[in-house]
């Protein structure tokens, strides 16, 4: 399965749901209202999410879902500068697209901008 959420077909946003409510221990959950693929499911607004599934669970998802696509961003966004970093090479100790080293993060990732 795709780590980005906004790839996934209808099967595999049932399966994600399917982990989810077992890691979770989630109940009530009407599988049907997900028959979406990721990216479909990405475009609900927080609401229109909440009223797919019983009170609180539907957070539970909602927050899960935004923490696994940020992170499929965050890994995209790591791999282009390492992709940038090997291209133009380091200089004065300062690496390319912001790095201030090979494993850190985006200086603008630090700083709450994504």
């Amino acid at each position: 399965m795709a780590a980005d959420p906004r790839l996934w077909t209808k099967t595999q946003v049932l399966q994600w749901l399917n982990w989810a409510i077992h890691e979770f221990s989630l109940e009530n959950v009407v599988r049907s209202q997900f028959c979406l693929s990721g990216a479909r499911l990405l475009q609900l607004s927080r609401d229109e999410f909440l009223r797919r599934a019983p009170p609180f669970v539907g957070d539970i998802l909602f927050e899960h879902l935004e923490v696994l696509q940020k992170g499929s961003v965050q890994q995209a966004v790591l791999r282009f500068g390492r992709i940038m970093e090997i291209f133009y090479g380091a200089k004065n100790g300062v690496h390319a697209c912001g790095y201030d080293s090979v494993e850190s993060e985006w200086i603008w990732m630090k700083s709450g901008a994504l």
